[in-house]
């Protein structure tokens, strides 16, 4: 449930900062909830979080957002490794403050440095805001159009970097140097029989949630008709004596309960088969406007991502959990293998990392006078690698910090988030396997199907389509309505705003025609590998008009967004009705400011 902030001073911190803090803070919450804040530090140190739960670890100035799936004894030393979790950490001493992302950087952590303070969040929002100033890093712009995302490296603002998976970065208070240490992940084919890999794999499987430390009285488990979610109550039911306080969700749409293949349906019949209780929550849009949605989906999510599908009730859902009192949801995301994958631009378009030049509608993307789009160095395709292997390295350093991470964002306003699946133990396992193990989940798939109940998986997403929700008529219209505004039109360029918006098309209805339904089933019946030799031999896809004035309205209203927060931090009228909580438990060398008030006063 808790973002969090933490800045570091050379100079002492006064009144005003803190209260620049608490209003930072209060900024990043959406209005349809009431939030708690906890500020706290000392002259030259503060920190501000946002919801903070029973699971966030507070002490001496240290601050542990998540989980870890060890020991933690030593968790509060700066430089004394990076812990095995999921998690967000911050710690310090007298002389060094470090900022550590876990194995798989499932929840972002960004930083900013000058030569008066280090600034480091799990917002890029709230660093901005701190600055009380935005640089637009017009990098971001050909990476959303291609991917959804803003790239693997890049933030909103062009100062601001962000800590790659199992790395930290450390700052020496005295000379004021930071220092970034960082492993890279690497994918190592040991040598072994199927059957040791597996045996392996259980073993490592029952390992990390046997060490799963949460109560699931106030947790929840979301539950799809998929293999990571059913693995996960698969191997709860092996090492825990019972999963009477367990309990299960599914979301989408409520016409999907009436399809036996869609997720709705088997997870159902998941949940029954483990005789643990289970919830379906219908996000149909109801009375919640898109543009109601589009603006919480902005606040909550930083506009890091483009996947609003699974969003479309506003996220009302994660209101009613936040306010419901429950703590925090056990995810299956892992990294265990994705789809086939036989040439670069299959591999990169299959973990939601295509470049412009993969796709027939943007290769020309430069005679727009849009910057160039890179990949970085150390995530280039190496001479040794195979195309499977060099796709799932492809997901481990970009497309779990990158789109999981973000989409993990969206719900951390409202709930905890703890990934077991990401945790180093179960990364390295998978880079040890062999391509073919790992193509399609191969072995934890089997894993899976070999341990859990025989109910067939699904086949169907509950969650509307984006085709679905794009090309409603009074979508399409607020679509136009932003490409032809004068914010779009500052920041992206006429010609390529004209070439989207004449290809922008709403359907008649919200029902699906029928050629609509029979050409989505013909694709479904070709195999993957029969689509990548289409691509592999130079048919490349386009990205639909309507997807991508999405994500070009998403780089409008961001930056408006940040222009905003900027302006009204220079503000010093600004009041809340949150529930601010000052903490002082910092060590004797860095105690808070003496304050009358019991929360620093805005301005």
């Amino acid at each position: 449930m808790a973002k969090a902030i933490y800045v570091c001073s050379r100079t002492p911190l006064e009144e005003p900062d803190f209260a620049a803090l608490h209003m930072v803070c209060d900024r990043l919450v959406p209005s349809h909830i009431c939030p708690t804040l906890k500020i706290g530090g000392g002259p030259r140190s503060a920190f501000g979080i946002i919801n903070p739960t029973e699971s966030v670890r507070l002490e001496d100035g240290n601050l542990l957002l998540g989980h870890l799936f060890e020991d933690d004894s030593s968790r509060s030393q700066p430089m004394s490794g990076i812990p095995d979790g999921s998690y967000a950490l911050f710690r310090r001493d007298d002389r060094h403050f470090e900022a550590v992302a876990d194995p798989a950087a499932s929840r972002t952590i960004w930083y900013f440095k000058d030569d008066e303070r280090l600034i480091a969040s799990t917002s890029q929002r709230a660093i901005i805001c701190l600055l009380s100033s935005f640089e637009f890093d017009e990098r971001v712009i050909p990476w959303m159009l291609s991917s959804g995302g803003l790239g693997p490296e890049y933030s909103w603002d062009r100062r601001l970097s962000r800590i790659p998976p199992d790395s930290s970065v450390v700052l020496d208070k005295r000379s004021w140097r930071l220092t970034l240490n960082t492993n890279r992940s690497r994918f190592r084919f040991t040598g072994g029989t199927e059957e040791e890999y597996r045996a392996s794999m259980v073993s490592s499987l029952d390992e990390i949630m046997a060490s799963l430390d949460v109560n699931f009285d106030t947790w929840r488990l979301p539950l799809s008709g998929g293999y990571d979610s059913r693995g996960l109550l698969c191997f709860l039911d092996r090492n825990r004596e019972s999963l009477d306080n367990v309990r299960t969700l599914t979301w989408g749409v409520a016409d999907a309960l009436d399809d036996s293949r869609s997720d709705a349906v088997v997870a159902r019949r998941v949940a029954e088969a483990y005789d643990v209780d289970h919830e379906y929550l219908a996000i149909d849009e109801g009375d919640v406007s898109f543009e109601k949605i589009l603006e919480r989906f902005l606040i909550c999510g930083e506009g890091r991502v483009s996947q609003i599908r699974g969003y479309m009730d506003g996220l009302e859902l994660w209101r009613g959990h936040f306010e419901s009192g429950t703590e925090g949801v056990v995810r299956g995301d892992q990294g265990f293998g994705w789809f086939p994958a036989t040439s670069p631009i299959t591999a990169r378009i299959s973990v939601t990392g295509g470049l412009c030049k993969d796709f027939a509608n943007l290769e020309d993307y430069r005679s727009y006078g849009l910057p160039p789009q890179r990949m970085p160095q150390y995530l280039q395709k190496r001479e040794d690698e195979s195309a499977a292997t060099w796709r799932d390295r492809l997901y481990h350093q970009y497309h779990i910090p990158t789109i999981l991470a973000g989409l993990a964002d969206l719900k951390l306003c409202y709930v905890e988030q703890v990934t077991p699946w990401l945790s180093r133990q179960l990364l390295e396992e998978a880079r040890r396997l062999p391509d073919h193990l790992r193509t399609n989940k191969a072995l934890y798939a089997g894993i899976v199907e070999s341990m859990g109940p025989d109910i067939p998986f699904a086949t169907e997403d509950a969650t509307p389509t984006r085709q679905d929700i794009l090309s409603r008529p009074r979508v399409v219209e607020l679509l136009q309505d932003e490409l032809h505004s004068q914010q779009m039109r500052s920041m992206l360029p006429p010609g390529l705003i004209d070439d989207v918006s004449s290809g922008v098309r709403a359907r008649i209805t919200v029902e699906e025609s029928p050629i609509s339904r029979m050409v989505r089933s013909a694709k479904n019946l070709f195999p993957q590998a029969v689509k990548n030799r289409v691509r592999d031999y130079g048919m490349r896809p386009r990205i639909d008009e309507n997807f991508l004035a999405l994500r070009m309205l998403l780089i409008s209203r961001m930056t408006s967004l940040l222009e905003d927060d900027v302006r009204k931090m220079s503000r010093t009228d600004l009041a809340t009705d949150s529930a601010i909580e000052i903490d002082a438990s910092t060590p004797d060398d860095d105690q808070l400011p003496d304050i009358d008030e019991p929360t620093p006063s805005p301005g």
